[in-house]
């Protein structure tokens, strides 16, 4: 059972054991242009995420630098964010909630946003676009390129 109380009260806990950071090591070990990661909990986005465990944070940040271009898609925040490769976060993140999930899972129209995001991936690069459930984007389409 994981508690998300912050930082300190998780020192010790784990997300992943050795062998599923191990098997997740390997498969970063490629040469393809993209790495995909998905998670159900997100990287730094919303309150319940990655940073409250601070060793497998920490293992985790340093894998995710050994690569260009890593996108990691996550979910669990109810909203659609796009956050680019910044010194706090060293990949792409991109959260959606599940399609049929509302904001604050209120039964009132203000909260029926039901958001979900795309990858269109070609050989140029990834378009990444992020919808609610009447088409609107609640954020413009993001370009990522491929490396060469």
């Amino acid at each position: 059972r994981f508690y998300f109380f912050g930082p300190e009260t998780n020192k010790g806990r784990k997300i992943l054991g050795d062998a599923q950071f191990q098997f997740l090591e390997e498969k970063f070990q490629h040469d393809l242009p993209y790495t995909i990661l998905c998670s159900g909990l997100t990287f730094r986005g919303g309150n319940e995420n990655w940073s409250h465990f601070p060793n497998d944070f920490q293992r985790l940040s340093n894998l995710l630098k050994s690569k260009d271009n890593v996108l990691f898609l996550a979910g669990d925040i109810h909203k659609n964010k796009f956050y680019p490769p910044s010194h706090a976060r060293p990949c792409y993140e991109i959260i959606s909630s599940g399609l049929a999930v509302n904001y604050l899972g209120l039964p009132f129209e203000f909260d029926n946003k039901h958001n979900w995001g795309m990858l269109e991936i070609d050989e140029q690069g990834i378009d990444v676009c992020l919808v609610d459930k009447k088409g609107r984007r609640h954020a413009r389409r993001h370009r990522i390129d491929a490396v060469n």
